[in-house]
């Protein structure tokens, strides 16, 4: 009786832990520009953002890498790409996998924090502008018309 219980308890362990990952083909590109080949934990936006968890083949456990620690991931079947890149999304340019969206004379990148999408263009010299649609107050003072000026 005491075998049995501690057999279904552990199934239920396994399971929930199993039910935790959503596990995609794909692979890592390394600072060095090698590509490894495994399984990529396919989770939210805004999770692979700050990190990718990934299975090489041929090994039992995973690891964890944060923006840095590689140049970037892609999932298979023209799957979702993201790369490391230095952005400004709070404020204090910080390291983030963003998602490689659009590849041209201006590279477009997508970031989710805090469940808003921040988008930024690369130009060819490698800067970084933040494309937005915040509405914005400009306050102007002129000596014969003060008021101000909504930009959106």
């Amino acid at each position: 009786m005491r075998k049995s219980i501690i057999s279904f308890l552990l199934a239920i362990i396994a399971t929930a832990t199993m039910a935790q990952t959503n596990p995609k083909t794909g692979y890592v590109i390394t600072n060095t520009g090698d590509t490894i080949r495994g399984v990529i934990d396919f989770r939210t936006n805004e999770k692979l953002s700050k990190q990718c968890e990934f299975w090489a083949n041929g090994e039992r456990g995973s690891k964890v890498y944060q923006p840095g620690d590689i140049e970037g991931f892609r999932f298979d079947n023209n799957g979702k790409y993201f790369v490391a890149r230095r952005l400004n999304v709070t404020g204090t340019p910080e390291l983030y996998f963003a998602e490689f969206m659009v590849q041209g004379k201006m590279n477009l990148y997508c970031v989710t924090f805090k469940g808003d999408e921040y988008y930024f263009f690369e130009r060819e010299d490698g800067e970084m502008a933040e494309l937005t649609n915040r509405y914005t107050t400009y306050v102007t003072i002129d000596a014969a018309v003060q008021g101000t000026k909504d930009i959106v």
